[in-house]
């Protein structure tokens, strides 16, 4: 799928990308380390970040910080660009504790 999309990238200015963190964890996307080298080049072109996370055995939009997905990492990686986050998590408090980690590492990057 990378090898599609990097020919489409070369030749379309205006095309973006959507990094959906969980999801890139997936094993069956790859190697993590595959998936996050693609990104990281064409960094430039990601214009938005899906968080949530996944507790073991629990559902796929879990509250940040129960799960895999090292939510300081990949605030570094994007912090210096123009990229929205989108938290996916249900249910709203749970939404609402994970945007408040986010704020606090947010801080203490910055």
């Amino acid at each position: 799928m990378e090898g599609v999309l990097e020919g489409l990238l070369a030749e379309e200015d205006g095309l973006f990308l959507t990094l959906d963190i969980p999801k890139a964890m997936d094993p069956g996307k790859g190697p993590l380390e595959r998936v996050e080298a693609f990104y990281l080049r064409h960094i430039g072109r990601v214009r938005e970040a899906h968080f949530h996370d996944r507790r073991p055995g629990g559902r796929l939009h879990d509250a940040l910080g129960h799960g895999g997905v090292d939510v300081h990492k990949y605030l570094l990686m994007f912090a210096p660009r123009d990229v929205h986050f989108t938290l996916e998590i249900r249910p709203r408090e749970d939404a609402y504790a994970s945007l408040l980690l986010i704020k606090d590492i947010w801080e203490e990057i910055l």
